[in-house]
């Protein structure tokens, strides 16, 4: 690829490998404190809930979403409401390798050069 791109960069998209974002209270306590929270979370109007018996150690599951945005926004309406809500993602893991160039040669030659089993072109105006 040298000498055929005006600029190269490398960037990792760590959610490429995230399935689902699941928002959640884990590590309540024992189950009579896991009820107690999701009485008050009833209270609070906030639907959708789901206590996860694991012992002494409860975990409530406020959701489960595909979007990262809509699991922050279910995330920020249960903090705004004093629930300390946390963000899981879940996935394989593996993130997903970018080689961002900018070039007038042939992608495909780039391709080619860059060992890539795919390549996406942008509109460059769209990034500014």
């Amino acid at each position: 690829m040298r000498g055929q791109a005006s600029r190269a960069s490398v960037r990792e998209d760590k959610d490429a490998g995230i399935s689902t974002f699941r928002v959640m209270l884990p590590h309540v306590g024992d189950r009579a404190a896991a009820q107690a929270l999701v009485k008050r979370i009833a209270a609070a109007g906030m639907g959708d809930y789901y206590v996860i018996a694991q012992g002494e150690d409860n975990t409530v599951a406020l959701g489960q979403y595909q979007s990262r945005e809509r699991a922050e926004r279910r995330q920020a309406s249960l903090v705004g409401a004093g629930f300390p809500a946390q963000l899981v993602p879940s996935g394989n893991g593996q993130s997903r390798w970018w080689i961002d160039v900018r070039t007038s040669a042939a992608t495909s030659a780039l391709q080619g050069a860059a060992g890539a089993t795919r390549q996406r072109s942008l509109d460059c105006a769209a990034l500014r």
